[in-house]
């Protein structure tokens, strides 16, 4: 009984096969497939080119595509079979929002695609010049470090979408440590265009492929480091300075030798009159450079014993000398920020109105000048007295001439005044 069982769902297995071969290759049914991720082709960007302008961004790179028809006609057919296009002719510089086209094989019927239209947004076609800047990535040893001596080219052609290009502060070129050797040679590096931030502007097209950067690798020698400082004492303020005691420097071998110390250019504190950090200019012989370490070297300075007062004035607070009787002079708005320093009993006693400004405009002809702003005060024993901005936009006319009636000369008279006399 139990064989005869098992013989029955044998047969049962081979005719239920039997009947799906006969439903699909006899009838061979329709079907609906779905194509995803198929590339929009953006037509005629040429002709945009011509008109200097240029296809900025699109809402959307990708559609999906429902086709149907026979299982036969639908089984191999793929993404590169299916044609979406959008035709960017005769856009202008904008938002615009154009309808895509789609195109399958004549065997299959398009029935659904997700996107029928898109936005893209046009801009300006430019091209700018932006500098090469290269950099080192890597390892840098104790004993050594690269050092370029050409970069060609030093500049390089950003060309694309203005939003794009404007981006661009830099063409970044970045060497690895590991490719750099003893000898001097030259090595092609890849440009990069970078923003502000160091991120790569995506978008645009550079004039060259390579950057040959010309690199050696040079020894480095950490030496002592002299800085001169004069007017620490000056204007009553006590001026506390930190100067770095030793400097690294780098060159050959043969250029380093005898080298124990390096002298910086002299630093003038008296000027000073608040917290700063001064960078260190040093004076290096022939063939020698600052190794990256000591490349921000720089002189602290805290000053103690003097006080700073902010005052601000609009153009009320400035006197116009030499305006003739002829003349009307008039002043652009402007916003004037003074700065006062001294000992703390001197500023404790300053008020605003201890100071004005003044422009002279004796000698200028009619038309708008631009002239430098004077502050006047009889405040003495400050150490600073600083102000911005220090030029100020002045117009001159001439007053127009008046008749017997005080009436303005160049104006003519009304038909009713006229009667009004006549009568």
């Amino acid at each position: 009984m139990l064989k005869n069982d098992r013989v029955n769902m044998i047969i049962a297995l081979i005719i239920a096969i039997a009947l799906w071969a006969y439903v699909i290759g006899g009838e061979n049914p329709s079907i609906t497939k779905t194509i995803r991720n198929i590339p929009i082709k953006f037509l005629n960007a040429d002709a945009l080119a011509e008109e200097g302008l240029v296809l900025l961004s699109t809402s959307d790179e990708t559609v999906s595509v429902s086709i149907s028809g026979q299982r036969k006609d639908t089984k191999g057919i793929e993404v590169a079979d299916i044609k979406v296009t959008a035709d960017l002719e005769g856009l202008s510089e904008g938002e615009h929002t154009i309808a895509l086209k789609v195109i399958g094989p004549e065997t299959v019927d398009i029935s659904e695609a997700s996107k029928r239209k898109i936005v893209v947004k046009i801009d300006q076609l430019i091209t700018e010049e932006k500098p090469v800047e290269t950099s080192f990535y890597g390892a840098l040893s104790d004993e050594s470090e690269p050092y370029i001596v050409q970069v060609t080219p030093e500049k390089m052609q950003v060309t694309g979408a203005k939003s794009l290009v404007d981006s661009v502060v830099k063409i970044s070129a970045v060497l690895d440590t590991d490719r750099v050797q003893d000898s001097m040679r030259a090595l092609n590096v890849t440009p990069v265009p970078v923003d502000k931030n160091g991120n790569v502007v995506e978008g645009v097209k550079l004039s060259e492929n390579n950057v040959s950067v010309t690199a050696v690798l040079l020894n480095k020698k950490t030496v002592t480091l002299d800085v001169p400082i004069i007017g620490q004492d000056a204007g009553d303020a006590e001026r506390t300075v930190t100067i770095p005691k030793s400097i690294t420097i780098k060159g050959t071998a043969e250029t380093l030798v005898g080298i124990t110390s390096i002298t910086a250019e002299t630093i003038n504190l008296s000027d000073v009159y608040e917290d700063s950090k001064i960078k260190i200019v040093p004076l290096l012989p022939e063939g020698v450079e600052v190794a990256a370490n000591s490349k921000n070297l720089a002189v602290q300075v805290v000053v103690s014993g003097i006080e700073r007062k902010t005052f601000e004035y609009s153009l009320d607070s400035i006197v116009i000398e030499g305006v003739t009787e002829e003349m009307i002079a008039t002043l652009e708005e402007v916003e004037i920020h003074l700065v006062v320093a001294g000992k703390e009993e001197i500023i404790e006693g300053i008020s605003a109105e201890d100071f004005y400004f003044s422009i002279d405009v004796e000698d200028l002809k009619p038309g708008t000048h631009t002239v430098l702003l004077k502050c006047v005060h009889d405040k003495k024993n400050l150490s600073e007295i600083s102000f911005d901005p220090t030029e100020v936009t002045v117009t001159l006319e001439k007053k127009p001439v008046q008749d017997d009636n005080g009436h303005d000369a160049d104006e003519e008279e009304s038909p009713n005044e006229s009667e009004e006399g006549e009568a």
